[in-house]
């Protein structure tokens, strides 16, 4: 008895010995995907989902019908939610699962073509590739859109594995199976017919190359292609009329630099630039051409061909129908997995090459093995920085709304209100910001009608005293910047920060424009620029409000170069309290385009400090150039600093 029971345990302890480099690939994975998940905030495709999601299915399927995904993602996640909670963690936590589905499986698929080797190496690059990582942390559907496009395949696999010996019946829930990860994967993201491109093309090669039972095998496939079909039908009008809205755009890249640009892509991710990551992709091309060296080899001939036309045939797809552009990158996520198996299977290839009986003496052997361990050592190299930048470099990081959300409310008073220039703002924002009636999301209109915008803002700002304005995808929201030039001649602009690719400006409502200079001077800066006088509508104000300048320019001649105007406001030791530095117009009027004899008014909200002490203040104004240098004052004052008045802050 106690024999039975410790052969038991060995064989227990084996079989946990056999599993023990899945484990710890998988640990690995998880790790990396799981460490910090929530330290960026939501940006704006990931607010959609989160606020899409809490929507009850029916409102999903509504909503989904417009937008430029599938519903199944929305309705994964709507679940989801429902258990483990709504936060930024448990929302991008679906995420990691997939995410770390995907390396399990490129390690069975590995096992099953390769050696287990080959399967844990090809694990553990997809277990630490930047690019999976990314989109791991991302709540949208791309991790699960890779997680099917694997799984498929790997079903795929089992199904046409002749030297599987499995019953009918199991083929056949396989089968089944296929089926229903293939529509699941349709109803993710509609690149997946890029998959069954690959996987349809892979058949009809098996197909023609292996003639037994031709007509009955493919009769066979076509039964599970219409079953696919069958399944997506109800919404395939949908997905056909949204595919059509896709941005095609035609290829001005050279073909060699996009290539180049996507084997960076699929190695290091977005966080690294090509230029430091040269050395490991030369690395990386020559483990992948031992990879491909193996399909000499009649073992591994078809397992290799049919890798390369999986990694290949789908950017070939996104290059031809000129989808190559940034937003479509992540799409290329399905053609990561069999890059991943290739790389582990060329290092596991090229070390084993090395026991070659022709590799003759030892000392050469041992050379080369040093050899590939440096290579290797090499092309992990940037993966470190590439993922340092993931974690922890700002500029990387995505658009930052929650901190947006939180300067607004460090600062906001009664009477604000939140402008959101461009479509897909409003969930991201209101996620973060639960005042949702003082938001107003504008330029649903592509391009802007001007008589609308000066309806609408007309209304909004006899209403509110002052606006914070998220600007985001300007280029394709207003690309006349209809909304900041009419913001610009009705409010007063007190200043704007950079959130990520979020514009955050600060606009004070006056309530009245004037037109001429309350204050008529006659100052010139270095030789052509007159400033003819001010108006200043807030001679004192409290801490924490804005202060509104208009001042009003002339030039005597063309103006040839850029100058930027500063506005500062000193205290009594001459020190800056706030300052306001833009070219003239809200930087929408440089002084290039100037005429001679025309008068340019231009208009600054300077916003005091809310710890800003009581007492008077100096306001102080002039011109520099690009490169730092002021204009001096030529008349109407010395220095290159003009005193305009004096202030009171209360």
């Amino acid at each position: 008895m106690q024999a039975a029971s410790d052969a038991a345990t060995r064989r227990l302890f084996t079989r946990l010995m056999a599993l023990f480099p899945c484990i710890l690939v998988l640990t690995v994975a998880a790790a990396l995907r799981f460490y910090q998940l929530d330290a960026q905030s939501f940006w704006n495709d990931e607010g959609n989902s989160a606020r899409l999601s809490e929507r009850a299915l029916q409102a999903i399927t509504i909503g989904t019908a417009s937008d430029i995904h599938p519903p199944l993602y929305y309705y994964t996640l709507h679940f989801w939610r429902a258990v483990v909670g709504h936060s930024e963690f448990t929302l991008r936590s679906l995420s990691v699962v997939f995410g770390v589905l995907l390396v399990w499986l490129i390690y069975l698929i590995g096992r099953q073509f390769f050696s287990k080797p080959a399967a844990f190496f090809s694990a553990l690059i997809a277990a630490t590739n930047p690019f999976l990582i990314y989109y791991s942390q991302e709540a949208r559907m791309y991790a699960m859109l890779a997680a099917w496009a694997a799984l498929s395949t790997y079903l795929l696999l089992q199904i046409s594995n002749c030297k599987l010996q499995i019953t009918k019946s199991l083929r056949l829930t396989l089968a089944a199976l296929y089926v229903l990860v293939s529509a699941a994967g349709l109803y993710t993201q509609y690149t997946f017919a890029f998959i069954l491109f690959v996987h349809n093309l892979a058949v009809v090669i098996g197909l023609i190359t292996r003639r037994e039972q031709l007509v009955r095998r493919a009769l066979v496939w076509a039964a599970i292609q219409l079953a696919i079909l069958l399944l997506y039908l109800p919404w395939l009008p949908v997905a056909l009329s949204r595919m059509g809205g896709w941005q095609v755009q035609p290829q001005s890249h050279q073909l060699g630099v996009a290539l180049l640009d996507t084997l960076r892509l699929f190695i290091y991710g977005i966080t690294l630039p090509t230029s430091q990551a040269k050395a490991g992709m030369a690395v990386a091309a020559i483990f992948i051409l031992a990879s491909l060296w193996t399909a000499k080899q009649a073992e591994y001939r078809r397992q290799v061909g049919f890798l390369a036309l999986w990694w290949l045939a789908p950017v070939a797809l996104i290059l031809s129908l000129g989808l190559y552009r940034e937003a479509y990158l992540k799409f290329m996520l399905i053609s990561t997995a069999p890059l991943c198996l290739l790389l582990g299977h060329g290092l596991v290839s090229a070390w084993q090459a090395t026991a070659a009986k022709s590799v003759n003496p030892k000392g050469l052997m041992r050379l080369m093995r040093i050899t590939i361990a440096a290579l290797a050592v090499l092309a992990a190299a940037p993966l470190v920085l590439s993922l340092s930048n993931l974690y922890f470099n700002p500029s990387y990081a995505r658009d930052d709304y929650r901190g947006i959300v939180q300067h607004i409310r460090s600062i906001e008073r009664p009477g604000d209100a939140v402008l959101l220039i461009a479509p897909n703002q409003w969930e991201v924002f209101t996620y973060y910001y639960a005042d949702a009636e003082r938001v107003y999301p504008l330029a649903r209109a592509r391009p802007p009608n001007p008589t609308e915008v000066e309806i609408e803002l007309g209304k909004i700002i006899a209403a509110h005293s002052r606006l914070f304005v998220l600007y985001w995808g300007d280029a394709e929201a207003d690309p006349q910047r209809v909304y900041e030039l009419w913001l610009m001649q009705h409010t007063y602009k007190a200043g704007e920060d950079w959130w990520g690719k979020v514009r955050l400006a600060i606009y004070a409502v006056p309530q009245a424009i004037a037109d001429t200079p309350q204050y008529p001077l006659a100052a010139r800066l270095g030789e052509n620029i007159t400033l003819s006088g001010y108006t200043l509508l807030t001679p004192d104000l409290a801490a924490g409000n804005v202060m509104q300048l208009a001042i009003f320019w002339q030039a005597s001649a063309p103006i040839s170069e850029r100058y930027k105007v500063f506005v500062h406001v000193t205290d009594s030791g001459g020190q800056i309290v706030t300052q306001v530095d833009r070219e003239p117009g809200a930087n929408l009027v440089p002084t290039t385009i100037w005429q001679p004899g025309q008068t340019i008014m231009d208009r600054y909200g300077v916003l005091i400090p809310v710890d800003a002490k009581p007492g008077r203040y100096s306001l102080m104004v002039g011109l520099y150039d690009l490169r730092g240098n002021r204009l001096p004052i030529t008349q109407g004052g010395t220095g290159d600093a003009l005193l305009l008045t004096q202030v009171e802050i209360r």
